[in-house]
């Protein structure tokens, strides 16, 4: 059986993807505020988000053996990052999340044949080995939300309609990176995430919070306060799937003064969007 630590995918490769996706943040901000101030309406550039953080981490050149493909699923178009280690291959995707109760139902209520028609469910299959369900605690309550910033994907994932996707290429593990943004429209924390093909369920391999708070001085606070004086909340979200997760309690700091440089805030204070 894979323990979490087997799973990592490391510090420095970790940190690729956390400075890319923290650059990708400033750069969409900045990207937000031109567009509020030059069109009298500018809500659609809610949705390019995803875009400026995958196109940041993509021109992150400090790794070597981290690459990406364009990819599609329906009308969206993202990229997948690939981690090579030694003869093995990784797969990495990027999504935002938000904890919250409640949630997993809609794809634990699917049947097979209905999740067959996944693309999610279909890259999850590539830890079918790994029987991760051994790694998920039963008493945990701990959340995830997943999804795409194209309102239309939005939908398919969460009815889990088909969408075209190539699905040719098999990887030995298959990652999630999943992002999350606090109240004041800031990304203040990133885990790495496993889906079950078994069970439905994401376990966490490992929290990233550590070094988003490292990172954060890449986003321009001045830049973050005008962006949330000229953006209305509405406009920095879209429509949510859910899908439950089993956090990595153990790698998880004992409270919010560990953080010293980032405001504490109640976890049950969410945005309904």
């Amino acid at each position: 059986m894979k323990t979490r630590e087997n799973l990592k995918l490391g510090e420095e490769i970790n940190e690729h993807f956390v400075r890319g996706l923290m650059k990708g943040y400033n750069r969409y901000l900045e990207v937000r505020i031109d567009a509020a101030e030059e069109l009298k309406v500018s809500s659609g550039y809610a949705y390019v988000r995803g875009n400026h953080l995958e196109d940041a981490i993509a021109k992150e050149e400090s790794m070597k053996n981290v690459s990406f493909d364009l990819a599609s699923a329906g009308s969206w178009r993202y990229l997948q990052f690939k981690v090579t280690d030694s003869d093995k291959k990784y797969l990495v995707i990027i999504r935002r999340s938000e904890r919250i109760s409640d949630t997993q139902k809609e794809l634990k209520r699917k049947n097979n044949e209905e999740k067959e028609k996944n693309w999610l469910y279909q890259l999850s299959k590539n830890n079918e080995h790994l029987k991760l369900s051994k790694l998920i605690r039963e008493e945990s309550d701990q959340q995830l939300i997943i999804f795409g910033d194209n309102p239309i994907d939005n939908k398919a994932i969460i009815t889990q309609t088909q969408l075209d996707i190539e699905l040719e290429e098999r990887y030995d593990r298959f990652y999630i990176l999943s992002y999350e943004i606090d109240n004041n429209n800031l990304i203040d924390d990133a885990s790495l995430l496993m889906l079950d093909p078994r069970t439905l369920e994401l376990a966490e391999i490992e929290t990233l919070r550590p070094l988003v708070v490292k990172y954060q001085s890449l986003i321009d606070r001045e830049l973050l306060l005008k962006a949330n004086e000229a953006i209305t909340p509405e406009e920095f979200s879209g429509v949510t799937a859910e899908y439950s997760i089993h956090q990595a309690e153990e790698d998880l700091p004992a409270s919010p003064a560990d953080y010293p440089i980032e405001e504490s805030q109640a976890e049950d204070e969410i945005k309904d969007i």
